[in-house]
């Protein structure tokens, strides 16, 4: 059997965790404003966030299980799927031109161009 949450109770657990979130994030804030520089391995680190984070947002999308010939293998229809083939272009166009709208266009083109084919 399941309780189920009053309105009250869900406000106060919404509550306590964004406090919870707001303390640990003070924290490390107030921590490296008391010291006049952040740590250079800290600071190295941090160079990683930006593409740590575009990664965790655009592979699970990229990666599809359930692509248009789910009969042949599962490797098969990751290698084959339209996203796969447009992230791998996309990829491509970063490295050469380091052009962020040549590779948002062509990125997008490819998409579209493949997912009429391909499905």
């Amino acid at each position: 059997m399941t309780a189920a949450l009053d309105s009250l109770s869900v406000w106060g657990l919404i509550f306590v965790i964004g406090a919870g979130i707001f303390a640990v994030r003070l924290s490390f804030i107030h921590v490296y404003t008391e010291r006049s520089e952040i740590p250079p391995s800290i600071e190295k680190a941090l160079k990683f966030v930006p593409i740590a984070i575009i990664a965790a947002i655009v592979f699970p999308d990229v990666i599809v299980i359930d692509g248009p010939l789910r009969g042949v293998g599962p490797i098969f229809d990751v290698l084959v799927s339209s996203r796969t083939i447009a992230a791998v272009i996309g990829v491509l166009v970063a490295y050469r031109t380091r052009n962020m709208l040549a590779t948002v266009v062509l990125g997008m083109i490819t998409l579209w161009t493949f997912q009429i084919f391909i499905g």
